[in-house]
């Protein structure tokens, strides 16, 4: 009988075990850096979205529409990948955080940033202004991947 009490809670521990694991989300981390940040929004448009760059020509069209600078020499397309990702800050602005490869998946990771006034407490600070039309170009590895999400404070914004 011991024996049979010793192998339920056993299996009850590795069913835990294995169901935390898979609730964690988790993924492969991705090394990345924000080449530019634009307040101009994507070329007047109001949509939350995410896109792979593929070439110098397309990258710069998408420069030239946003008005940032990058040094587009310095990109080898071959061994990395440039994302175009637009999104409304509400007036506290967006922080990106991780990029994620989640089952072929990349998931790019925004935190709200209040701008904080000395003294002030960070939790204090309401974001309550007008949102603003953003657009971030991150270059990371090339890896292969399926999809692209963007989350804001840990919630889904868009799927692409």
């Amino acid at each position: 009988m011991i024996n049979l009490k010793r192998f339920a809670l056993f299996s009850a521990l590795v069913f835990s075990i294995s169901l935390l694991s898979a609730c964690s989300g988790g993924g492969d981390s991705l090394e990345y850096e924000v080449l530019a940040k634009s307040e101009s929004g994507d070329a007047g448009t109001h949509t939350n979205s995410a896109q792979l760059i593929t070439d110098e020509e397309m990258l710069k069209m998408a420069v030239e529409r946003t008005g940032v600078e990058i040094d587009k020499e310095a990109i080898d397309f071959d061994e990395t990948h440039v994302f175009q990702i637009s999104l409304h800050e509400n007036g506290c602005g967006y922080l990106l955080d991780t990029v994620t490869n989640s089952g072929g998946t990349l998931q790019f990771m925004f935190e709200l940033t209040p701008v904080v006034e000395e003294g002030e407490d960070p939790e204090d600070v309401i974001c309550s202004e007008i949102a603003v039309p953003s657009t971030f170009f991150v270059k990371t590895d090339a890896v292969d991947f399926s999809s692209l999400e963007i989350y804001g404070s840990g919630e889904k914004i868009k799927s692409e």
